[in-house]
C-alpha cells in the first residue's frame, strides 16, 4: 500500500509539474553577451510567449515581456545593463508541459 501511495504522488507532482512520465527535462540554454540575454531552446521545447518574461537586476525590472524579441525557439532581449541579471521565462514540450525558469546571467 505504502508503494502505492508513493507511485501515485509522483504522478500527482510530475502533473502538476508538467514534465512527462518519461522523465523529459527541460532543453535549454541562457547566455548573456554584450547588452543582452538569449534563450535557445534545444531538440522538440520551444519558448513559452505568452509567460510574463522578465529580467531584473538587484530585484528591479529592467526588461519585461515588451523588450522581448520572441522566435520559436528562442527568446532575446537587448539593451540590458551589464551586471548579473537574473531572467524569468518558460520553455515549453509541446502545448501541455510548460516549465518556466528562473536564471541569474552574467551580461557584460
Amino acid at each position: 500500500m505504502k508503494k502505492a501511495f508513493v507511485g501515485t504522488l509522483a504522478v500527482a507532482v510530475l502533473a502538476l509539474t508538467g514534465l512527462s512520465l518519461a522523465g523529459e527535462e527541460p532543453q535549454y540554454e541562457v547566455k548573456g553577451g554584450k547588452g543582452s540575454i538569449e534563450v535557445t531552446t534545444k531538440g522538440k521545447w520551444h519558448v513559452n510567449k505568452e509567460f510574463p518574461w522578465n529580467v531584473k537586476n538587484n530585484g528591479a525590472v529592467v526588461a519585461d515581456k515588451s523588450k522581448v524579441t520572441f522566435a520559436e525557439t528562442s527568446a532575446k532581449i537587448s539593451g540590458l545593463p551589464a551586471g548579473t541579471l537574473q531572467i524569468k521565462g518558460a520553455v515549453c514540450l509541446g502545448a501541455e508541459q510548460c516549465v518556466p525558469f528562473s536564471k541569474d546571467v552574467k551580461v557584460d
